[in-house]
């Protein structure tokens, strides 16, 4: 498996306002503060990560990173694609820096991608792009496959990205998917997949929906329901996503800024409509956090790195441009 299949995604997440243990029925529980866990600093999450785990996933996203440019290069619909997930790949591994950026970097990045990733999926499938046993590396593959077939339709011959992959889908059925090159390139061509879906949700709704939000999604490990509601609230709104963005960043101020406060506050409301106000309020604080302070970023994901602590070291190996542990794990 993926260093990032231990991202679960249907567990509920309050975010880095504490240490948090968590369960599928109930809301987090708080253990200590955001302040207090980003002033202690990022060095206790770095210690006990095995060589073998740092070494892999700095492996998986440089190797990534260099297949996407390769494929960028290519240019037309699928170069456009390639760029796009090469970016994401780009900006999720310069996340951390600084000495401890060389141990965590690579794995927070991985997991900001996967977590871009699950959000993305979650609501393509809502939104009846993608049927809901599909997932975002079939997209990918079947999009770079279609480069080898010069004779085949091109994304210009139809009026939307969506219908473009309905004829895709009939040109390589899924009893015609190489699943062993899938695997090895499992997180490239769910990126890609990602990037489809990402144009699709754009055309779809008729909104400006710009790659970098996609690392905004993985920082602050939004979720698909919490994303979402998000996208429903803010088009009804009126306004961009470019604005959560900036309002996550700290950038906005006075009125805009408590506007669009209420208005993620009814969002996530929604998305989590058994969630006391303090529990909502508390996640997006934590949210805030994580878009303006890196070091809060792997916070986020405190329980993920605890996990990949207790990996035995001889069971880490690469294959292709993943991470695989030992028995299927």
């Amino acid at each position: 498996m993926i260093l990032v299949m231990y991202f679960d995604y249907e567990v509920k997440k309050m975010g880095i306002f504490s240490f948090i243990s968590s369960c599928a029925s109930s809301v987090v529980s708080a253990v200590c503060s955001v302040g207090k866990c980003v002033a202690q600093g990022v060095s206790s999450l770095a210690a006990g990560i095995g060589k073998a785990v740092i070494k892999g996933a700095t492996t998986v996203l440089k190797t990534g990173a260099k297949y996407l440019a390769g494929i960028a290069v290519k240019g037309g619909f699928l170069g456009t694609i390639a760029g796009g997930a090469a970016k994401l790949f780009g900006m999720a591994a310069g996340v951390l820096s600084g000495p401890l950026g060389m141990i965590l970097g690579p794995i927070v990045g991985e997991l900001i991608i996967k977590a871009a990733v699950e959000a993305i999926t979650y609501v393509a499938k809502k939104m009846g792009i993608i049927e809901e046993e599909e997932k975002p590396e079939e997209i990918g593959y079947r999009l770079e496959e279609a480069e080898n077939h010069p004779d085949w339709d091109k994304r210009d011959d139809y009026y939307s990205t969506k219908e473009y992959y309905e004829y895709l889908k009939k040109q390589i059925p899924d009893t015609d998917l190489d699943w062993k090159k899938i695997h090895e390139h499992s997180l490239e061509y769910a990126t890609l997949g990602t990037e489809i879906l990402r144009t699709s949700i754009s055309e779809e709704l008729n909104i400006s929906f710009p790659v970098e939000f996609l690392l905004e999604i993985g920082r602050c490990r939004i979720d698909g329901a919490e994303l979402m509601n998000i996208i429903e609230k803010f088009i009804k709104e009126g306004y961009e996503l470019d604005i959560v963005r900036d309002y996550l960043r700290g950038r906005l101020k006075g009125i805009t800024k408590k506007q669009v406060e209420t208005s993620l506050i009814t969002a996530m409301s929604k998305a989590h409509p058994d969630w006391a106000e303090s529990d909502i309020k508390n996640r997006i604080e934590g949210m805030t956090l994580a878009g303006k302070q890196d070091e809060a970023v792997a916070w986020m994901y405190k329980d993920k790195i605890d996990e990949l602590k207790e990996l035995p070291e001889d069971e880490v190996r690469i294959t292709g441009s993943r991470i695989d542990y030992g028995n299927d794990r």
